[in-house]
């Protein structure tokens, strides 16, 4: 299978940050003998790489510390889930976008991830590799949410996610896990996550 490749404007649209910005995460960070071009293209697993190794372009992202972190572009469904979450006391935020995904959850570290599989910009197969990438250091529960086939869902296990419920699936599902992966005792006070690892 061929690796997907993106131009510095479209992960600066995508990152929804100028070209010239994403420019500098790249020479400073990332490529500093050779500088990058704005319309070289560049892989998914280099821009994990460029997310993984630095921070201090973060600071352009959201600065929100969500417990749980949605990746879904479908509206109405990231709004169930969020749902779902705060009614346990549990803070989420939801985004469509799944490079400013990668980049909260290297900023922020959730505990709790969901993840479509069919996302517009990139598959969730890709965001999966990506967030592998990071090599995190703290335990993140992913959880896929999805329509796709059950051989895609086992493949998805494969890949680092640890649960998936199928769409259409039901609130009460969602809440018995949320609850078996954050159990009420551990949540009463709110948690930094920056003291989480």
């Amino acid at each position: 299978m061929n690796k997907p490749f993106f131009t510095v404007q479209q992960i600066a649209d995508y990152c929804e940050v100028e070209s010239q910005v994403v420019l500098k995460w790249l020479n400073k960070d990332y490529n500093k003998k050779n500088p990058h071009k704005v319309d070289h293209p560049l892989s998914l697993e280099n821009f994990s790489l460029m997310i993984k190794d630095s921070h201090d372009h973060l600071s352009n992202i959201h600065n929100l510390k969500p417990k749980a972190l949605i990746i879904e572009d479908e509206m109405n469904v990231a709004k169930c889930l969020s749902r779902a979450f705060e009614n346990n006391g549990i803070q989420s935020l939801a985004v469509s976008n799944a490079f400013k995904a990668i980049m909260l959850i290297a900023k922020e570290r959730p505990n709790i991830v969901t993840l479509d599989l069919n996302l517009v910009s990139i598959s969730g197969r890709e965001v999966l590799n990506m967030i592998k990438g990071l090599e995190l250091k703290h335990k993140m529960w992913i959880i896929i949410i999805s329509g796709e086939t059950e051989k895609k869902l086992q493949e998805a296990l494969t890949l680092g996610a640890d649960f998936y419920l199928e769409k259409p699936f039901a609130m009460t599902d969602l809440e018995k896990l949320i609850l078996k992966l954050h159990p009420q005792k551990q949540i009463k006070d709110p948690v930094d996550f920056k003291k989480v690892a």
